[in-house]
């Protein structure tokens, strides 16, 4: 089963017609019965049930792959082009509670309850079904659950609390008071989550702590899975903007949960960091030790990965290939240490403004590409002046408007736009997270150095970890002394998240739950001209004029609107720990 994507075109449309929910937005809990079963004969046969819930698998959102990245929304990414419009809003602060905006399907409030809706017509009707072995519903269920977890976690990421529903509703049998469910709060939502996961990795429900590559069930849930998402929602919990009042318990539960999967699963057993971090995303790699859970692809097949399209350099080898728009901006590559470890603003880094791209750490060279980089076998001209078809761009058209293009998850064996043939998995969750997010919790909840009884590290050695897979020195040997403050480590921590998870979706959702979105989201955007002044090659970091727009109340998003007005116990809620103004996020 591990093409799960691809369903029987008869089965999935009787699967739809039987099960699957309403395509009308304005009615977000679902509750038409038109979506009842009618034939009882799909849920006694374990073939048709499967059909069905890998249909809520391939539901699993593959925003990673499309233009519109979350990466467009922060520091990281310019997303130039006139197709990578879509999130203007979200960069604008521009966020119409009336209709939904939000990132195709990724954060989506209608579609992420649908999917939702799925997972509890599936669980309902197996935990009835007669037929059905014993030790296949419990794994099946355990699925069923992990995903509908998974769905609230992006809900929880968007717009805080949300209602909880975990039965189908139907008003043609339950009354009116029955099918409405207020909102839960942040909290409350975060724990129900955090529970769900952890009732899944604790019970014996034949889910395996991850699949082997060659399983045929690669991609589906595992008890690995639900224990790193566990783990970040935790953490996000945790952090400053869920956690106003910096309740140190919610710390240390982060910090307990991430390492809890460091001692169980990692060292190994089955994850570790993957030694290649260059090639962690190709195809070749893409169930290797590092890999906790990712979404499928299945190339050639209309559901490959059109990175190799939307990024990298345009003209390779003579041949436009790609449209180019993915480019890092300048306080990005910034970021990325000198090979010695230390940051380029510290004096005795040995980093010179004129000659940028030399003596930095592996992850630069990984991750970006630079003037005078080679990718596929051709050296890429950036700069001005040379009659190179990929030099800086300031208008509209395809190329670089910073000076730069991601390397990081593009497929370099792909050439000539062929984004179908590409075999990348778009990953969500890999064993680096866990290691960072342990670090950051500890760091917050029993300082630096103190070591874990459970994970046996600290959070500098957490850090460490990470570092010197990169083929930097330890933090000690970098800075030349054996302790930092909780201060100093939280920089080094920050630092270290935006450069490991550049190009992963994770920066945006960082700066929010940290509330330090205004600080750096409301900065201006810059990039790299490198050009000759007499005779002398100079390189100037210049204002893209491309800035953002982050209000305090986009920390969280906006139910949409319609679906407070259906719902008058949301209506109802006002101020609590969260401060809802009859329903509606502050500020809206």
């Amino acid at each position: 089963m591990k093409n799960k994507y691809i369903l029987g075109i008869g089965i999935l449309t009787l699967i739809s017609s039987l099960a699957l929910s309403s395509c009308n937005s304005s009615d977000f809990l679902e509750v038409t019965p038109k979506d009842q079963l009618t034939d009882a004969t799909v849920w006694t046969d374990p073939a048709s049930v499967d059909m069905f819930l890998n249909d809520i698998y391939g539901s699993l959102p593959n925003v990673g792959y499309d233009p519109d990245r979350a990466e467009n929304l922060s520091d990281n990414n310019n997303g130039k082009a006139a197709w990578a419009t879509f999130n203007y809003g979200l960069s604008n602060s521009v966020l119409p509670s009336s209709n939904n905006w939000m990132l195709y399907d990724y954060w989506n409030w209608d579609v992420n309850y649908r999917k939702i809706r799925k997972c509890n017509v599936f669980i309902k009707h197996v935990k009835e079904a007669q037929s059905l072995s014993a030790d296949y519903k419990k794994q099946r269920l355990a699925e069923a659950r992990f995903l509908r977890a998974f769905y609230y976690h992006l809900l929880l990421m968007g717009y805080g609390g949300v209602p909880l529903i975990t039965v189908p509703l139907n008003n043609n049998e339950q009354s009116k008071d029955e099918i409405l469910y207020p909102r839960s709060t942040i909290a409350q939502t975060a724990n129900f989550i955090s529970a769900e996961m952890d009732t899944i990795v604790s019970e014996d429900n034949g889910l395996p702590i991850k699949y082997n590559h060659s399983d045929a069930n690669a991609g589906r849930a595992t008890k690995g899975a639900a224990l790193a998402i566990k783990g970040w929602v935790d953490l996000f919990a945790a952090s400053p903007i869920p956690n106003t009042t910096n309740d140190q318990s919610k710390w240390k539960k982060a910090a307990d949960t991430n390492a809890k999967f460091i001692k169980e699963y990692g060292g190994g057993h089955p994850y570790d960091l993957f030694s290649d971090l260059r090639n962690i995303f190709t195809g070749g790699n893409k169930y290797n030790c590092e890999i906790i859970f990712d979404r499928e692809t299945v190339p050639f097949s209309g559901l490959g990965n059109p990175t190799c399209t939307y990024g990298g350099p345009v003209w390779v080898k003579g041949k436009a290939e790609t449209w180019g728009g993915w480019c890092p901006l300048q306080s990005l590559v910034d970021d990325y240490a000198m090979a010695n470890g230390l940051p380029i603003a510290d004096p005795k880094s040995g980093y010179n403004p004129q000659n940028p791209y030399f003596g930095r750490e592996k992850r630069f060279y990984d991750d970006i590409i630079y003037d005078g980089a080679v990718w596929q076998g051709d050296t890429i001209k950036i700069r001005i002046g040379v009659g190179s078809k990929n030099q800086i761009d300031f208008g509209n058209a395809d190329g670089t408007q910073t000076g730069y293009h991601f390397r990081k998850t593009i497929d370099e064996s792909v050439e000539g736009s062929n984004w179908s043939a590409s075999n990348y998995n778009y990953v969500y969750y890999r064993y680096a997270e866990v290691l960072l997010n342990f670090a950051e919790a500890q760091n917050e909840s029993a300082g630096p150095s103190a070591i874990h009884p459970d994970a046996g590290i600290s959070a500098i050695d957490a850090v460490n970890k990470i570092r010197q897979r990169s083929q930097l020195p330890t933090l000690q040997n970098t800075y030349g002394k054996s302790d930092f403050s909780q201060d100093e480590l939280r920089n080094i921590i920050i630092r270290e998240r935006r450069v490991e998870f550049s190009m992963e979706n994770k920066r945006y959702f960082d700066l929010r739950r940290w509330g330090l979105a205004e600080k750096y989201l409301n900065s201006p955007r810059y990039g790299t001209k490198i050009e000759k002044v007499n005779g002398t090659w100079t390189y100037n970091v210049f204002d893209i004029h491309r800035n953002m727009i982050f209000t305090h109340r986009s920390y969280w998003w906006p139910v949409p609107q319609y679906a407070i007005d259906q719902n008058e116990k949301m209506r109802g809620q006002n101020g609590g720990s969260d401060g809802w103004v009859n329903g509606q996020n502050p500020g809206y």
